[in-house]
């Protein structure tokens, strides 16, 4: 890598080992960084709770666009921007409080987010402005994890974590339940979560812009957006769908939902699976109405809602009855019954293919196909599968839309991984054409390194201040192969 002041853009191949043959283009940020470490001066033995005794400042990194991750049905052309009006307004990056955990490390795994002991608690100051955090930490001998909680104090203030407890324990309480139409309590806003993990605290830790952390929060929802088929989606026979609104169910959901998930990955800043409390899952078939009346018509509107985090890959080796799924009503027009919408790749055989609804991600349901009939009676004959709509699901992970560095500067993508149709191994197959469009604060401008041959860009390299949108050409086939999903290293 270059230190030259410029962000570096490495790119990536992975072939997706699937029957839907997709070239994976996958873009990794490499930022330059610099770290500092300091040596701890205080050790504190303590039998009750302690009290923090010095300030410091904690940069938030708040993900405020979205990028893309492979599904089933990629809709590479939907733009990672993508917004919706919500069934409830809510500021989905609004911080009205937040409240830092320590916990001491375990020096034998000291990143492991499951392990650590309750040290104390500490209450910050949000400045909206800055994006930072001031907050009394604690400094000890040992190294500590600080957890970052924004917009749950009420939870928080309940906790009643004792010194010593095992983090894993902690985590498991800090819980959030759902209201009265299923979906989640967001009465102090949109519920966060961050760390900072084997954090040496002494008297001169995050006293300036240089010095100070950077976390990441990541929402603890997962958003669900209907997206309207554009133009209206017809029938084999050339019908029309159209209405005059819609009526949202959603079955199986869960109760209630960790703040906190206990399996996120650095690299790619997201979870790979859910985090589901117990006692979480409903009865087989129970549902809430989401919507009981939305002026959708067919022709391109949009609707979206929160739900926490479902495991509903488990459906795939069971019934699916169980699965976390919506049932739908067209008011009016040709299909005026019920019909069912499932998370899942409608590729696959119906009851596979089903996909967890994972936090951080905004998953797109785009109807993909009607066979003209106007659907089941009630809902609970849809919810049967009788009558289904198939849809094309597009997950964006909405936690690696931004990457802010030291000194609160950003580097923004509006996407992370392309998906080129063709199948690379067949001669003359080419994946087509996509752009990347991507703006810099940072002075020096941006740059992307590690190009391979068979891709072509319309330019590798910008100024700050200006975005700039990408194109980039798949040519012919590429000599590597690598199933998606590896093990990938970021460079800093």
């Amino acid at each position: 890598m270059i230190i030259n002041r410029k962000y570096n853009i490495i790119m990536r191949i992975f072939i997706h080992p699937n029957p839907l043959r997709y070239f994976l283009l996958s873009v990794t940020i490499a930022i330059v960084t610099f770290g500092l470490i300091f040596s701890s001066c205080t050790d504190y033995e303590q039998e009750s709770v302690p009290v923090p005794d010095r300030t410091a400042v904690i940069y938030l990194n708040f993900k405020t666009g979205a990028s893309s991750k492979p599904a089933a049905e990629m809709n590479t052309s939907q733009s990672a921007e993508t917004r919706a009006p919500m069934l409830h307004a809510i500021d989905e990056n609004g911080i009205n409080t937040v409240d830092v955990l320590s916990f001491k490390v375990d020096p034998a795994d000291p990143t492991n987010i499951k392990k650590g002991t309750f040290f104390y608690r500490a209450q910050g100051t949000y400045n909206a402005g800055t994006q930072t955090v001031r907050v009394q930490l604690l400094g000890a001998s040992e190294h500590q994890t600080l957890v970052i909680l924004a917009n749950v104090r009420e939870q928080v203030n309940t906790l009643a974590a004792a010194l010593g407890e095992q983090k894993e324990m902690v985590m498991s309480r800090l819980l959030l339940p759902v209201t009265s139409d299923g979906m989640p309590d967001l009465t102090n806003g949109m519920p966060m979560w961050g760390e900072l993990p084997d954090q040496a605290i002494n008297e001169t830790y995050a006293q300036s812009s240089i010095t100070a952390p950077t976390v990441t929060m990541i929402r603890s929802l997962v958003k669900i957006t209907y997206k309207e088929h554009i133009p209206q989606l017809l029938s084999p026979d050339g019908g029309n769908l159209w209405y005059n609104g819609i009526k949202f169910l959603v079955y199986n959901h869960r109760s209630k939902g960790c703040i906190t998930p206990n399996n996120f990955q650095v690299i790619p800043l997201s979870v790979s699976t859910p985090t589901i409390p117990i006692g979480a899952t409903g009865i087989q078939g129970v549902h809430h109405t989401l919507l009981d009346h939305s002026a959708l018509t067919g022709s391109g509107g949009e609707e979206s809602f929160y739900m926490f985090e479902a495991d509903n890959s488990k459906v795939n080796s069971g019934s699916a009855l169980d699965a976390t799924c919506l049932v739908v009503q067209f008011l009016g027009g040709p299909a005026s019954g019920w019909h069912r919408l499932d998370f899942r790749d409608y590729m696959q055989p119906p009851g596979s293919g089903f996909m967890d609804l994972l936090r951080g991600y905004h998953y797109v349901i785009e109807p993909k196909e009607w066979d003209g009939s106007m659907g089941a009676a009630t809902p609970e004959e849809a919810l049967k599968g009788k009558y289904t709509l198939k849809c094309k699901i597009v997950p964006w992970n909405e936690v690696q839309g931004e990457v802010k560095v030291d000194g609160n500067k950003r580097l923004k993508v509006d996407k992370r991984i392309f998906s080129f149709p063709g199948d690379p191994n067949v001669t003359g197959e080419t994946g087509g054409t996509q752009t990347l469009t991507l703006s810099t604060e940072n002075t020096g401008g941006w740059r992307i390194d590690g190009k391979p041959d068979w891709v072509t860009l319309s330019q590798n390299s910008g100024t700050d201040g200006t975005p700039a949108t990408v194109t980039l050409t798949v040519g012919v086939e590429p000599r590597t192969y690598r199933p998606y999903g590896s093990n990938e290293s970021r460079g800093r």
